[in-house]
């Protein structure tokens, strides 16, 4: 009798083995209790028993992953030592896309170990295919005190960060042999011109004439900042800053000050 179970219930195994392969899935029994790898099924939406977060197709072409509760959802890769590299790649000679119009931000974490953690091919980023307003490719600095100067007009070097009265001895920043914009233009003082005085102009200068990058340091202000105007330079053109202190016809700022500026130029 116990032989004729056991036959039986082999038979019973392999028949609902045979039925699940023709209805296109693959199930396995592994001892008494049976596990189950799908081979082909037709689901919207795969939801996990052990958190309850699922990975939903519903809309066509997409893919949502999404877990239970608020917060950060990630993907990751493992083998065997879990050190797995991870590759994401498109079908064919597609483009691979990172965020859409609605994405705030892109951050890129690494360990911090040295160079070359974030590598891209030689060639593969040109001068047109960067925002010359959002990328500052070379930081330039100026300090002077505009009051030691003693003159209502005074210009700032980026070459040797100082300052004169003269703009000629002021030119010795010259562009190099392409375009470059100036942007981001930023000034500092460590005491306000003070209150009843003519504020400190400051305007970037290219061959002796102002750009539209300038800002204003007036009264009780200790800084200015000038974030939304730029000024495309041409090859050989002299730049430098122009500090004005004559602007409301009022007496010159006397307070000893550090007017220090910045201002981004990149391609």
């Amino acid at each position: 009798m116990y032989w004729k179970l056991r036959l039986y219930s082999q038979l019973v195994a392999w028949a609902l083995i045979l039925w699940a392969s023709t209805a296109g899935a693959q199930q396995a029994f592994c001892g008494p209790t049976p596990c189950v790898t799908l081979g082909a099924a037709t689901v919207n939406t795969l939801t996990f028993n052990s958190n309850s977060e699922s990975i939903n197709n519903g809309t066509d072409g997409t893919f949502d992953f999404t877990r239970n509760n608020v917060g950060v959802i990630t993907i990751t890769c493992s083998d065997d030592d879990a050190n797995a590299t991870c590759i994401y790649d498109s079908g064919g000679t597609g483009a691979v896309g990172i965020g859409s119009g609605s994405t705030t931000g892109v951050l890129i974490s690494t360990d911090g170990s040295g160079d070359g953690e974030l590598q891209l091919p030689s060639d593969s980023i040109g001068a047109g295919e960067l925002d010359s307003e959002s990328v500052c490719g070379t930081l330039l600095y100026s300090s002077v005190d505009p009051t030691e100067l003693g003159a209502t007009n005074d210009f700032m070097s980026f070459w040797d960060h100082g300052g004169s009265t003269t703009e000629a001895n002021e030119d010795e920043f010259l562009a190099n042999d392409a375009l470059l914009t100036f942007h981001s233009l930023r000034c500092d003082v460590d005491v306000a011109p003070g209150v009843g005085v003519d504020a400190w102009s400051i305007v970037v200068r290219d061959d002796g004439a102002g750009t539209a990058v300038t800002c204003v340091i007036d009264e009780s202000a200790t800084s200015c900042t000038d974030g939304s105007n730029s000024a495309a330079v041409a090859a050989g053109s002299a730049v430098n800053l122009y500090v004005n202190s004559n602007v409301g016809g009022g007496a010159d700022p006397a307070n000893a000050a550090l007017l220090t500026c910045t201002v981004c130029m990149g391609p």
